[in-house]
Formats: C-alpha cells, sequence, structure tokens
C-alpha cells in the first residue's frame, strides 16, 4: 500500500499521513475499560444504558469491537492490551490489572465473561481469576 501511495496517490498518502498524525496526538486509552478512544471515557463507558454488572474481560481493542458488531453484549469491557507471558516479561500489571482490580470494586460484579472464542490461554484465565478472587 505505502508503494502504491507514495507512487500512484501521493494526496492520498499525505492525507493519510495527516490522518495518522492526528490519531497519534488525541486517541488514548479510556480510563475505564482501556480501549483506544479520543476521548477521556469510550462511548461504550459513557453509555449509561448498559449493564455495569456485566464484564468481559478482552486482550484487545479488535475483541471489543468484534463482539459489539453482534449485538448481543450489552455489558461492560476492559481490554488487557495484550496476553500474560512471564517468559517474555509480561506481568499482571502490564496488562492493568491493578486497574482492572480496582474497578471491579467500584461496581457490583454479577457476570464475569471470556468470550470462547477469545484466545487467552487457559493458565491466564486463572491466573486473572485468582487474582480476581483474591481481592
Amino acid at each position: 500500500m505505502a508503494l502504491y501511495l507514495l507512487d500512484k496517490n501521493k494526496d492520498g498518502a499525505a492525507y493519510l499521513g495527516d490522518t495518522l498524525k492526528e490519531a497519534l496526538e488525541n486517541v488514548q486509552r479510556c480510563k475505564q475499560c482501556r480501549i483506544l478512544t479520543s476521548d477521556e471515557y469510550c462511548r461504550i463507558c459513557s453509555d449509561s444504558s448498559r449493564d455495569q454488572s456485566s464484564l468481559c474481560i478482552v486482550e484487545s481493542p479488535s475483541d471489543v469491537l468484534a463482539i459489539e458488531s453482534t449485538g448481543g453484549f450489552k455489558g461492560r469491557y476492559f481490554v488487557l492490551m495484550g496476553r500474560l507471558s512471564p517468559i517474555d516479561g509480561i506481568a499482571p500489571e502490564d496488562l492493568g490489572i491493578p486497574d482492572l482490580l480496582q474497578y471491579i470494586k467500584t461496581i457490583i460484579l454479577k457476570k464475569l465473561f471470556w468470550p470462547p472464542a477469545q484466545p487467552l490461554r487457559v493458565m491466564q484465565r486463572l491466573t486473572l481469576l485468582k487474582i480476581i478472587l483474591a481481592m
């Protein structure tokens, strides 16, 4: 794509560059769920009609988009932004687990979900459950 834009569509390349620069300057993590947004809180966390007692833990923002496209889940999310991997030096703190625990303390949690197709490893799920249940 880069070669095409540079050779055949310089205006498109400039527009793409400007858009990426604007995104780098304005996009941040939602203060509640950690999905990428241009606001302090994303539209999902800002939606008071969503079920605050249901929480779905996912690895990436693309997982949220996939689940939202089905229209079936009306709760809240927490985005880990990666996978637990001690071998790679990725600890619970790197995945925002302290933020997750703090968030759980502020709500009455009735349902905790991991999507069935979610590639979270079994050990990661068990570790996260152990941390949450130890609260």
